[in-house]
């Protein structure tokens, strides 16, 4: 079987290519896996800061609504009680002027209110172009609050609201306004709840919008129910809050329950709940971002019940976690926030362009460069192995000197090709080409022996060489006599004859061997002619 031939120059080229590549490939692709591990432990720790501060964030949202609960049962359930059942409309107002002074009431809380058993209520609320109109008052009033108190147990129940005017409150009488706190779901939630608990969304009467409520039930010394407290939150804030939540450049953050119904979220519109919705919210399968991320992410926490996960979508890794809520009077809640990675591996992956940039850019100088060495190398190789062929054809050999190279081995290689041409010549004087290309055509070693043939035979002499190899002229005898040899071989070679021997002066040659040559004595004949 024939073994396989390369080319030395691209195996050369190869060599140093693949031994400088597997080099700098190999140091870039540990230094680019290291690196872009750190990277991703980079931007799970961002993602958890910036999830830590959104969660800070959102529990101060909820945080005056616990405030003003937490307030409101440490009064005295039996004054509450006998505020309205004894008139005691001064323990009424001071309870409404104990919430206003709630730090952060004006936007954090929509409203906190009160509703009886009986059907009374006291209830005071941001003041919006919807209760302004309500309440008879000029939306230019300086107020930022509303009060609305009503009496079930006076002798005429009327409505009474008041705003706020140079730090009093002025009283307005409106009819009664058709308002059933009983009827509501914050009132009840609280009172069937033996502890603060949080409304699902659901639809306000007064404002005409939607939100949430901490609702909890207070009770006297015998358990009986006093009255229950509802404190609200509207949907508008809390879309707009989870809107400006920043997690990234392109991150997101919504609050859901474990099985997906919403609290807040950036796409939710009032619009898209119907406006006789009182007791639940759209879920997370209803309302999602356009390219489902968020979705996605609540899907990947359902499968796996962690506080972090990491999911693909769309090509592209997406990094998320998941923050109970559960610290304000059981919030049965979550706070999702999800980041895509590249928010956070920017200058990681800029980093990494750049390598491959730079990666490219030696390969081709490396390219570049092995091509140079190996035609260093290779030229002189291959003048070397063309004067070798020619040498084997025994073709005109060139009395070019031989081609000098800094590497030893190949210059000295090609010192031994001029030497060898130069015999090569030499010999080629004596012997007729045709006689050795056969021999070397043969490819075996030539043995002692031989064949009886007819063949010719030449003897030439120059006619007293020995009288004139007696004389002084010496120098001209020997230029002389290399001139002959010279004439006597070419002609005997041209004709197909061997040269045997030289005998002093005399030349010994013959036709006929050693290939058969069935006109030998003509050819012999001719080369005598010319001679």
């Amino acid at each position: 079987m024939k073994s396989a031939v390369f080319n030395l120059r691209v195996l050369l080229v190869l060599a140093i290519t693949g031994l400088v590549l597997a080099s700098v490939l190999g140091v870039s692709a540990l230094h680019f896996a290291q690196f872009t591990q750190h990277a991703r432990a980079e931007a799970e720790n961002a993602l958890k800061t910036a999830a830590d501060a959104a969660r800070a964030r959102t529990e101060a949202l909820l945080s005056p609504a616990a405030v003003i609960a937490r307030h409101v049962r440490t009064l005295p359930v039996d004054d509450i009680a006998g505020s309205v059942t004894a008139r005691r409309r001064d323990e009424f107002a001071r309870f409404l002027e104990a919430i206003e002074i709630v730090p952060s009431f004006n936007w954090q809380v929509s409203g906190a209110y009160l509703g009886f058993p009986e059907g009374s209520f006291a209830m005071l609320v941001r003041a919006s172009p919807a209760l302004l109109k309500e309440a008879g008052l000029s939306p230019r009033t300086a107020s930022p609050f509303l009060r609305l108190e009503r009496d079930a147990y006076a002798e005429t129940p009327v409505d009474m609201w008041s705003y706020r005017e140079d730090d009093l409150w002025r009283r307005v009488a409106r009819p009664r306004m058709p308002f059933e706190p009983r009827q509501r779901p914050w009132y009840r939630l609280g009172s069937e709840s033996p502890a603060p608990v949080w409304t699902n969304l659901y639809r306000f009467y007064a404002e005409e919008g939607f939100g949430i409520t901490l609702t909890t039930g207070l009770r006297d010394a015998t358990g009986k129910l006093a009255a229950v407290l509802g404190v609200d939150l509207r949907l508008d804030d809390l879309t707009h809050f989870v809107r400006d939540l920043r997690i990234s450049e392109n991150g997101f953050a919504f609050i859901a329950d474990r099985a997906g119904a919403l609290i807040a979220h950036p796409a939710m519109d009032a619009k898209m709940l119907s406006p006789d919705q009182d007791d639940s919210g759209p879920t997370l399968f209803e309302v999602f971002l356009p390219d489902r991320r968020d979705l996605r992410l609540f899907e990947a926490f359902i499968m796996r019940d962690t506080p972090t996960t990491v999911v693909e979508v769309d090509g592209e890794i997406l990094l998320g976690r998941r923050m109970p809520l559960d610290g304000h009077f059981g919030f049965d809640a979550d706070l999702y926030v999800g980041a895509p990675l590249s928010d956070f591996t920017a200058a990681a992956d800029k980093l990494a362009t750049h390598t491959l940039i730079m990666t490219g850019a030696m390969t081709l100088a490396v390219l570049v460069v092995g091509a140079l060495i190996a035609r260093a190398v290779v030229r002189p190789i291959r003048r070397a192995v063309t004067a070798l062929d020619a040498i084997a054809r025994l073709d005109e050999i060139d009395d070019d000197p031989p081609e000098r190279s800094t590497l030893v081995e190949i210059d000295t290689l090609n010192a031994s090709v001029g030497v060898m041409k130069s015999a090569l010549r030499s010999f080629g004087h004596y012997v007729p080409k045709e006689l050795v290309r056969g021999l070397v055509e043969l490819r075996e070693p030539l043995q002692l022996g031989g064949h009886r043939r007819e063949i010719t035979v030449l003897f030439t002499d120059i006619e007293g060489f020995t009288r004139l190899a007696e004389t002084d002229q010496h120098e001209h005898l020997i230029e002389a006599l290399a001139d002959y040899f010279e004439i006597i071989c070419g002609v005997i070679a041209q004709h197909g004859g061997t040269v045997d021997k030289f005998i002093g002066d005399a030349v010994m040659a013959f036709w006929g061997a050693p290939h058969a040559d069935a006109q030998h004595s003509q050819h012999a004949c001719d080369a005598v002619v010319e001679i």
